[in-house]
């Protein structure tokens, strides 16, 4: 009993220090783990006109809470693209297993460059500046008709909005279509 009890205490410790090491690689190399609040989560998909025939895309998901608040609200489908295989595996143990929503919501270790974005009509984003850059072309090739980026505080940084949103916490979303990426 006291063996299996250390195990599991030792196995929590190691966790809990390999997701502190890489949520600091990540943010050296390239999006820094920044949780978005739930308050401010709930705003952001209210804006996002959600319904249970949404298909969303949460790319550098963190722990899930967006999708998991997608799936309560709204009871929206969605997969989350994060690179931290600690961040996924607290996302699938710890938040959408106890709550229950392990069908329709899923948190897969991944680079999101290599996410496919055709099969979403939303698609969520808080990201730094420099991984936004990054992912414009993806965005200009991928991005169907009808199909919506939502971006978190920062706007893309060579094209227009659709349109933009304030947010409670005087943070701004940013909304972009297909049209969105036509250059002048």
């Amino acid at each position: 009993m006291v063996n299996s009890f250390f195990l599991a205490l030792m196995f929590i410790i190691i966790l809990i220090v390999g997701a502190m090491i890489a949520l600091f690689l990540s943010s050296i190399l390239l999006v820094p783990a920044v949780m978005t609040p739930i308050k401010i989560v709930k705003e952001v998909l209210g804006a996002m006109d959600l319904n249970e025939k949404s298909r969303l895309l949460d790319l550098g998901s963190g722990d899930g809470r967006v999708l998991v608040f997608a799936k309560k609200l709204y009871g929206v489908k969605g997969v989350g693209y994060e690179i931290s295989p600690l961040l996924v595996l607290y996302s699938r143990l710890f938040k959408l297993r106890h709550l229950g929503l392990s069908r329709g919501v899923v948190n897969v270790t991944g680079n999101l460059f290599d996410a496919d974005f055709g099969s979403f009509d939303r698609i969520f984003a808080h990201l730094n500046r420099r991984a936004l850059g990054a992912l414009q072309k993806k965005l200009i090739l991928e991005l169907q008709p009808g199909s919506i980026f939502y971006s978190y505080r920062y706007p893309l940084p060579n094209f227009q909005p659709t349109n933009e949103f304030v947010l409670s916490n005087g943070v701004h979303l940013y909304a972009y279509t297909k049209d969105s990426f036509t250059l002048d």
